[in-house]
This record gives structure tokens, C-alpha cells and sequence, in this order.
């Protein structure tokens, strides 16, 4: 239960940035504290790193949903861990408590960047032009546009040029 107690490695940031883009947290009264993480079947392996890194012998299962994608999914039930993740800034209701800032300030500099990787992998895609010109490709993270003045404000320190651009579609 102390995994995320403090981020003093890069997989810890990496996972921490998954975390906050791709899992659910679930507090309810009178039961312990559960993350739970789903990904599609055929990135299990990002499943089994965390599994070997956070020691858990917890099962990874798969379900089958009807006329969607098979999911690998893991659950870990600990109130420290909950507890843990809440003191560094992710929210139970992720995408309105989520506060990008104050997690970034709670890593230190030099595991940012798997962070980011970690949170791009959670949350992010890569559109290829169908001329496959690589360079006008674009790295692309969703998400509220708190999340992502962080993220743009994050970036600079490290010079990489970003932009935010609405989502107009309609839903």
C-alpha cells in the first residue's frame, strides 16, 4: 500500500501518469479504497509492469464486452494506496478533481517526463497523415482544459512546443 507514497522513480511517475489519465478511484463508506485499471486486452502489458512493480498478486481479468473491446482489467483495493494518490493531487472524480499542477509538484523534476509518458499512454494518441509525412504528425492529449494549461505550461520547461486546441465536435 506505500507504492505511491512518494514518486523516487521513473516507473512510480510513469504509472502515477497513467493513473491519472486512464483509472478510476472509488471511495465509498464502510469499504476499503479501490483503483481500478482498464486497458484494451491487447495492452495487457502495461497490467503486468504494474503488477510486477507494485508487488501485487492480484489477478488481471478479462472481460468481454458484447460488441465492444475485449478489456484486461486490475483491481487493487487499499485505503493507504487511495490515500496516497488523493495527497498527490488525483481526485476520486478524476476529471473534475484532477489538479495536473499540483501533482507535477509533488514529482520530483527529473521523473516528469515519465509522467508525461505514462499520462500520454492513459490519454493520448498519434495522428499520422495518411501520406505518412512524419513530420506532420501530432502527439495528442484529451482532456479538460485545466489538465491541459498545465500540460502546455509543463512542456515549456522542457522546450517542447505545444498548443490546445477545442474539441469541436458535438456529442
Amino acid at each position: 500500500g506505500e507504492y505511491f507514497k512518494q514518486i523516487n522513480t521513473h516507473n512510480k511517475a510513469y504509472f502515477l501518469g497513467f493513473v491519472c489519465a486512464d483509472c478510476c478511484i472509488y471511495r465509498r463508506n464502510g469499504h476499503q479504497g479501490m483503483l481500478s485499471i482498464g486497458v484494451k486486452d491487447s495492452d495487457i502489458e502495461i497490467l503486468n509492469n504494474f503488477k510486477a512493480d507494485i508487488q501485487t498478486t492480484k489477478p488481471i481479468n478479462i472481460v468481454k464486452q458484447p460488441e465492444k473491446t475485449t478489456m484486461a482489467t486490475l483491481q487493487l483495493t487499499s485505503d493507504k494506496l487511495i490515500e496516497d494518490l488523493l495527497k498527490l493531487g488525483v481526485g476520486v472524480r478524476k476529471t473534475f478533481d484532477l489538479s495536473i499542477k499540483t501533482v507535477i509538484d509533488n514529482i520530483p523534476k527529473q521523473y516528469i517526463p515519465s509522467f508525461i509518458l505514462g499520462y500520454f499512454d492513459g490519454d493520448g494518441s498519434i495522428d499520422i497523415p495518411t501520406d505518412n509525412t512524419i513530420s506532420k504528425s501530432h502527439l495528442r492529449i484529451a482532456g479538460p482544459i485545466s489538465s491541459l494549461t498545465d500540460f502546455h505550461d509543463i512542456l515549456k520547461i522542457f522546450d517542447i512546443e505545444s498548443k490546445i486546441i477545442k474539441d469541436k465536435r458535438d456529442y
